[in-house]
């Protein structure tokens, strides 16, 4: 049975419940109390409609209830990303733009761009399930690493924005230096070997908009990838 099909099985079976208890205790007390009536009918009568009436209040609370729970649920996989349970690219992007318009209030803010290295060879050498596993993986250290108010952003594949509150360059870095070490702590046990690349960046007013500070954490964030990707080549 699909799981979206469980609240409608649980309201029948209330349902149901309801209307057998009602219907074996009504009829009883009733039959009892007026089986030498002449009026025994018209009771049954009043008896059905008390029924119908608190029937379709109790349907209507059920059924009401799994209506917000599903909207609830909708509403979190419309914010966040399934597989890791980060916000996804568009809440993270809303959150940030809605940051840097009220930037006084959490000035400064930093960005890391993040970007799992050699998602393609764990993939064509151990499957896409130790792919998905090795983001969740690193998307657990990145929320493991910072403050309360931070938050990270699935932007799509292996790449993540980590969003830093009053946060400048150099906390951003000792962030990274945090997640890289736990990084190695997780290794030592891991199958497959992980690693980032990250780029750093910090908002100031010349940037001309959201996407040129994302950019710019991001072409930080590919030269450290080259770095990385030279050293493979020579090891």
């Amino acid at each position: 049975m699909k799981k979206e099909d469980l609240g409608v099985l649980k309201i029948s079976i209330s349902y149901f419940l309801f209307g057998s208890l009602w219907v074996f205790f009504s009829d009883k007390i009733l039959f009892n109390l007026l089986k030498y009536n002449k009026n025994y009918l018209n009771y049954s009568m009043i008896k059905g409609t008390i029924f119908i009436v608190i029937s379709s209040i109790f349907i209507f609370i059920l059924v009401k209830r799994e209506i917000n729970k599903r909207i609830k649920i909708w509403e979190y996989y419309a914010t966040y990303d399934a597989m890791t349970k980060c916000l996804n690219r568009k809440a993270g992007l809303e959150r940030l733009n809605i940051m840097l318009k009220n930037y006084s209030q959490c000035a400064p803010i930093s960005i890391i761009y993040a970007d799992l290295n050699n998602l393609k060879m764990i993939n064509d050498n151990y499957g896409h399930s130790e792919g998905d596993k090795a983001i969740i993986k690193i998307s657990k250290i990145f929320k493991e690493s910072i403050k309360k108010d931070d938050f990270v952003v699935r932007l799509g594949g292996d790449e993540f924005l980590i969003v830093l509150i009053k946060s400048n360059e150099e906390d951003a870095k000792k962030i990274i230096k945090f997640i890289n070490k736990k990084i190695k702590l997780i290794n030592i046990s891991n199958r497959v070997e992980l690693s980032v690349s990250c780029g750093v960046a910090t908002y100031t007013k010349e940037y001309v908009n959201m996407e040129e500070f994302i950019n710019e954490a991001d072409r930080r964030m590919y030269e450290n990838k080259k770095v990385f990707n030279s050293q493979l080549k020579f090891a």
